[in-house]
């Protein structure tokens, strides 16, 4: 097991690509997880139109989180539709944007999310196919507290869901 100075604790994969040894051996043998995330259940809200890259981001929050509660939609108005729908012991301590869907851009969400005061605690990031920097410093203006460019190899998500797990926010009742 790996641990480094930032007390990380290493969780085994197991990886649903045993059967296939070369994409195998290209994923490391575990993620190094910060222990300082809570216990209680993460509740994720993704939203992305590219049900290829839906499926392979909550795939690496499930191999992170094994009790996390991945909700997942496909558009800007479902992203609305299940926050207005929600229970508010039961929001999301996680949003997770596409910049590019089909109704509105990440940006226009991030406005529409935080106009309204039950959801201005949720964190909110923004992944995106485009690394254009005023894509990103427009999502950071409308409220993001991280704009990601998707990555290429399922490692790189693994390691980018790590990294966005530890925006989760346990204190939206409080």
């Amino acid at each position: 097991m790996c641990c480094d100075q930032q007390s990380f604790y290493c969780e085994y994969l197991n990886v649903w690509l045993n059967e296939d040894a070369k994409l195998y051996n290209q994923f490391p043998k575990y993620i190094c997880v910060p222990s300082f995330m809570s216990k209680e259940p993460k509740i994720i809200l993704l939203a992305d139109d590219d049900l290829d890259d839906q499926q392979l981001l909550e795939e690496a929050f499930l191999l992170l989180e094994k009790d996390a509660a991945i909700h997942t939609v496909s558009s800007a108005k479902e992203v609305l539709e299940y926050l207005q729908t929600c229970p508010k012991e039961e929001l999301p301590h996680l949003i997770v944007l596409d910049f590019n869907m089909p109704d509105f851009t990440g940006a226009e969400v991030l406005e529409l999310i935080y106009a309204h005061t039950d959801y201005k605690k949720i964190p909110v990031v923004v992944w995106s196919t485009s690394n254009s920097p005023f894509h990103k410093s427009l999502c950071e203006e409308k409220g993001a507290v991280q704009y990601f460019s998707k990555p290429n190899s399922f490692i790189e998500i693994s390691q980018l869901a790590s990294k966005m797990l530890r925006f989760c926010n346990y204190d939206l009742y409080q």
